[in-house]
């Protein structure tokens, strides 16, 4: 028997597609919000947003896999909304929630995943190792990697 899971796919700045787990998505932000520029912070974090009472780190993810100008330096990069997102990190005993925010070009669709559809990150998406927990086979758009958040909030909330 095959087991399935839900997700959201998630159209992100650059043309880039990544899935996240149902409810790691916490609130998708229509218009883009007012964001503020963090001095001495990594190109592709380098504006937050405030959501809920929370600073929230906007993370291009564009600028972290591929380089490029500071987040939010190029006017092309205005994007129509943005998805806030959580994950737990630390150990059991003192675990927190770690927030971030990504810009999506439009709003994610809701999936569903089997474990049929489970791939090996191809050659092309090398860059995304280190932020990829998994991929899957899209049927319309090939390969589609599955966002290991703690990987990319770590580097940056704990700082």
């Amino acid at each position: 028997m095959t087991s399935s899971s839900n997700g959201w796919l998630l159209y992100l700045n650059g043309g880039l597609s990544a899935a996240i787990g149902l409810r790691q998505m916490l609130y998708v932000l229509p218009d883009e919000p007012a964001t503020y520029t963090v001095p001495k912070t990594p190109a592709h974090a380098a504006r937050v947003l405030v959501w809920q009472e929370h600073l929230v780190p906007l993370i291009d993810l564009h600028v972290y896999l591929y380089g490029g100008g500071r987040l939010g330096s190029d006017p092309a990069n205005s994007q129509a909304m943005v998805g806030v997102v959580a994950c737990a990190m630390g150990s059991e005993s003192e675990s927190r929630t770690a927030f971030g925010a990504f810009l999506m070009s439009r709003a994610p669709d809701r999936i569903q995943v089997s474990d049929s559809q489970a791939c090996a990150l191809p050659d092309e998406l090398a860059s995304w190792a280190a932020v990829a927990a998994s991929c899957f086979r899209h049927p319309l758009l090939g390969p589609v990697p599955v966002l290991d958040l703690p990987a990319i909030l770590a580097p940056v909330v704990t700082k």
